[in-house]
């Protein structure tokens, strides 16, 4: 089962609560550059992009991560996939690197929230899956990416549906989405089953997953509900 692909740079980020700033770090500035570079971690993990040239607040975390640094590359890969594409449809090509072009001003626009590791990580775990759902040669080399999706949940007496995306990042992640909400999670140690956990506008969700099954606490609810995971890829 498809979802209809849902603007990762709005839905991904609304449980990112924003505070106000009078300067941008990324102002280009001489001062607000030489306290950038002061300011910018080592470059401890290797993204998709020249860690050198990482000119926001939100590149240079990604730098220094090693987990949001994977979901770059793969995220630039799954993108790379969807690129091709283009010889048979350059309509959707210019759609596909307009939306690009919007997610990463949205990503770094995350210097503006309270948590920003938070809104990076929930920032690429929405556009990568929204390239799983929307173009299938995002979907051809698996066995070389991390993502696994989207996935249905279909749970007991839910009327609408749950999609799912998974990361295997360390420690790992999913992405859901369902009506017109979606929240990104962190896998959390030291829980029964493989437990993922996230928060959104409306609140915390949990997802518990055993074998085929799966236990899904939407953001705003207190009752579990319980799902058969389904499709996939």
């Amino acid at each position: 089962m498809r979802l209809r692909i849902v603007t990762s740079v709005f839905l991904a980020l609304a449980g990112c609560s924003r505070q106000a700033a009078p300067t941008d770090p990324a102002d280009t500035s001489t001062a607000a550059a030489s306290l950038r570079e002061a300011a910018a971690p080592v470059a401890t993990a290797s993204p998709s992009f020249a860690c050198a040239k990482a000119d926001t607040r939100a590149m240079q975390l990604v730098c220094g991560d090693a987990e949001l640094a994977a979901l770059d590359r793969e995220m630039a890969r799954l993108y790379a996939l969807a690129s091709k594409d283009g010889p048979r449809d350059s309509v959707r090509q210019e759609q596909l690197r307009g939306m690009q072009r919007g997610w990463i001003k949205g990503r770094d626009e995350c210097w503006k929230a309270d948590d920003l590791r938070r809104c990076v990580f929930s920032s690429y775990s929405g556009r990568i899956s929204d390239l799983r759902q929307g173009y299938a040669p995002a979907r051809s080399d698996d066995a070389k990416g991390i993502s696994e999706g989207p996935f249905s949940l279909a749970c007991d007496e839910t009327p609408f549906a749950i999609g799912v995306t998974f990361l295997r990042s360390d420690p790992g992640g999913a992405f859901l989405q369902w009506k017109d909400q979606a929240v990104a999670l962190e896998r959390i140690a030291g829980e029964p089953g493989t437990t993922y956990r996230g928060v959104n506008y409306a609140g915390e969700a949990v997802l518990t997953i055993s074998d085929d099954d799966a236990r899904v606490t939407l953001p705003g609810e207190t009752e579990e509900r319980h799902c058969r995971i389904e499709g996939g890829g």
